[in-house]
């Protein structure tokens, strides 16, 4: 390899290295900033009494005393929310 491709290549911002996979689960925090909630609020609906109100409960797993989220998960029960309101 020549040094001016091994130059290009450190500069590319596209290469492998700097490409970051995404993460599977999001914490409480991430997911609250994603929805553009409050954490107290997203906490408030993970909670026994809150699902049993919701009709559309949001889908989290509990891993010990962690609360996490599946992004795709998420996507899944936004989608629902809007197909429910759309009928």
């Amino acid at each position: 390899m020549s040094q001016l491709n091994r130059v290009e290549a450190t500069r590319c911002p596209t290469s492998v290295s700097s490409m970051k996979p995404e993460k599977l689960l999001l914490s409480l925090f991430e997911t609250a900033d994603l929805l553009g909630l409050k954490p107290s609020n997203l906490y408030e609906m993970t909670r026994a009494r809150s699902i049993a109100r919701q009709a559309h409960p949001i889908p989290f797993l509990r891993l010990g005393k962690r609360i996490a989220f599946r992004r795709e998960s998420l996507e899944q029960w936004i989608a629902a929310l809007e197909a429910e309101v759309r009928q």
